[in-house]
């Protein structure tokens, strides 16, 4: 089995998306994204990842 959780912490992610490698995380059933400056929509490839039961990006900024 591969990756179950992942958390960006504080990352300072600066102002950008969803990274587009997390599609490659087929055994993700966490993601965590809190606190950090990510924008856009929710990607659809996340639907892809069919193990994913959480996914947080609670304090994000509002995109629109």
């Amino acid at each position: 089995m591969g990756l179950t959780a992942l958390k960006f912490l504080f990352t300072r992610i600066s102002a950008a998306p969803i990274p587009s490698s997390v599609r490659n995380l087929q055994s993700l059933r966490k993601l965590d994204l809190g606190r950090n400056s990510i924008t856009g929509v929710i990607p659809s490839f996340l639907s892809s990842l069919v193990h994913l039961k959480f996914l947080s990006v609670s304090f994000s900024p509002d995109s629109s």
